[in-house]
C-alpha cells in the first residue's frame, strides 16, 4: 500500500493504538464466545471483557454505575435508541441548527409523523443558546438534544451550563458526543447530562461496529422503551425485555471484538489524557488553518464568538467542488473528506450547502509533517489546477 497521510479522523480514527490491534487478535483467537449465553469458559471470558469495557466507559464519561452503559452498534443506534425510547407523543423537543443527520433524521421523522413538536435554535454560541432555551422550554418540553462538538465547524458547547439549565427546568439533556468523546472532558454527573451517545471508532480509537448509550442516574430506566427486542440471555422465560439496565436495551448478540477494541482504545485515551490529546490535535489544526489560509484561492472557514473544537479544518479552493478537490488530494496520498459530512444544516449555517467543503480532521497519531503534506498538496493543486 502507498504511504498515506490520513486526515479523516472525524469520520473514523486511523491508525489505532497497538494495544487495540493486540486485543482484537487475542479476542478472536482466545475468548470470542457469545457473552451471556452460557457458563462455559469462552462465554464467561467475553462477558468479563464486556463488563470491563462498561467500567472504562463509565469512568470516561463520569458515571458511577457501569451497568448504565448500554452497548449499541454505533452512535446513530444509540441516538435512535434514546430518542425513540424516551420521547412520547405530544412531547416538545429542542435541538440545534448544526446537528448531524443521526440526530436530525429521527427528530424530523417524528415531527413529520406528528409525534413531537420540534424547535431548532439558530446559534452556535453557548450563552446565546441558553438564552434561547430559556424562552423555548415549556411544560411540554421533554428533551434538549445537542451535539457536544460539531463534525463540520470548529464548535464545542459548554455542557455544564446547558445541563444546569435543563436540570433546573426538569428537561432531559441528551448529548451527541460522536466528535467529542476522546478529545473533550465529559462528566455526566457534574454537568447534569442525562444521556450521552458515543462511538467506538472515532476519538476512542476502537474499530467500527460498537457504540455506547450512557444513561445517567436521573433517568428512570423503566421509562425507556426498548427499540430493539429479542434474546440476550437474561430472563429467557419471559416474552418481554428486562426492566433493568443494560439488558433492557441490549437485544441480540453484542459485537465482542468491537467492544474489546473500544475497551482498549478508551483505556489508551484515559492513560494519555484528553487534555493532552486535544492539545496536540488543536496545535495541528491551528497550523493547518494558518498554512492553508496563506494559499491564494483557498477559503478556510471559522466561526466567530464560539468556543472552538480544534481538531479539524474546513476549506475550499477556487470554487472547485469539494468532492473533486478531495479526490485530487487522494491522488496525492492525502486522505480527507469532501461534501456535506452528513450535516447539511451546518453547511447551510456557513453558506456551503451547495458544494460542501473539504474537511481535514486530525487525530492522536498525526504530526506536523502531515500538515505540511496537506499544505503542499493543496498548494500544488492551486498552482497547477486540476
Amino acid at each position: 500500500m502507498r504511504a498515506l497521510t490520513y486526515l479523516d479522523n472525524g469520520a473514523t480514527s486511523f491508525p489505532k493504538p497497538a494495544c487495540v490491534y493486540r486485543e482484537l487478535d487475542r479476542c478472536v483467537r482466545t475468548y470470542c464466545g457469545n457473552a451471556g449465553r452460557a457458563s462455559h469458559t469462552l462465554s464467561v471470558a467475553a462477558s468479563e471483557k464486556i463488563y470491563e469495557c462498561r467500567s472504562v466507559i463509565a469512568q470516561l464519561v463520569g458515571l458511577s454505575k457501569p451497568e448504565r452503559v448500554v452497548f449499541t452498534y454505533n452512535t446513530t443506534y444509540a441516538i435512535n435508541t434514546a430518542l425513540y425510547g424516551v420521547l412520547n407523543r405530544g412531547d416538545h423537543v429542542i435541538t440545534g441548527k448544526i446537528e448531524h443527520n443521526a440526530v436530525m433524521r429521527p427528530l424530523k421523522s417524528m415531527e413529520k409523523e406528528g409525534m413531537i413538536a420540534l424547535s431548532q435554535v439558530d446559534t452556535c454560541n453557548t450563552d446565546e443558546l441558553i438564552k434561547h432555551l430559556s424562552v423555548l422550554i415549556n411544560p411540554k418540553t421533554r428533551a434538549v438534544v445537542l451535539s457536544h462538538a460539531s463534525n463540520v465547524l470548529p464548535i464545542v458547547l459548554n455542557m455544564g451550563k446547558i445541563g444546569a439549565l435543563c436540570r433546573s427546568k426538569g428537561v432531559l439533556f441528551i448529548a451527541d458526543c460522536a466528535q467529542s468523546a476522546g478529545l473533550h472532558r465529559i462528566d455526566m454527573e457534574n454537568d447534569n447530562i442525562d444521556i450521552v451517545c458515543l462511538p467506538s471508532h472515532k476519538g476512542l480509537l476502537g474499530i467500527q461496529g460498537a457504540g455506547a448509550l450512557c444513561i445517567g442516574e436521573n433517568v428512570d430506566e423503566k421509562r425507556i422503551r426498548p427499540v430493539f427486542q429479542g434474546g440476550n440471555g437474561v430472563m429467557s422465560q419471559s416474552y418481554f425485555m428486562s426492566e433493568l439496565l443494560p439488558e433492557r436495551l441490549e437485544a441480540g448478540t453484542l459485537s465482542t471484538p468491537a467492544i474489546a477494541s473500544l475497551c482498549e482504545g478508551a483505556k489508551y485515551v484515559l492513560k494519555v489524557g484528553t487534555e493532552s490529546i486535544l492539545s496536540s490535535v488543536s496545535a495541528l489544526s491551528d497550523s493547518a488553518f494558518e498554512r492553508l489560509s496563506s494559499i491564494k484561492g483557498v477559503t478556510v472557514y471559522s466561526i466567530p464568538n464560539g468556543a472552538e473544537h480544534k481538531s479539524s479544518v474546513l476549506f475550499n479552493l477556487n470554487g472547485i467542488p469539494s468532492e473533486t478537490l478531495a479526490s485530487e488530494l487522494d491522488k496525492r496520498s492525502v486522505c480527507v473528506r469532501g461534501g456535506l459530512h452528513c450535516a447539511p444544516d451546518a453547511h447551510r449555517y456557513i453558506g456551503t450547502q451547495h458544494n460542501g467543503a473539504v474537511r481535514a480532521s486530525f487525530g492522536v497519531f498525526n504530526t506536523a509533517s502531515d500538515v505540511e503534506k496537506l499544505y503542499a498538496s493543496v498548494k500544488d493543486i492551486a498552482v497547477r489546477g486540476l
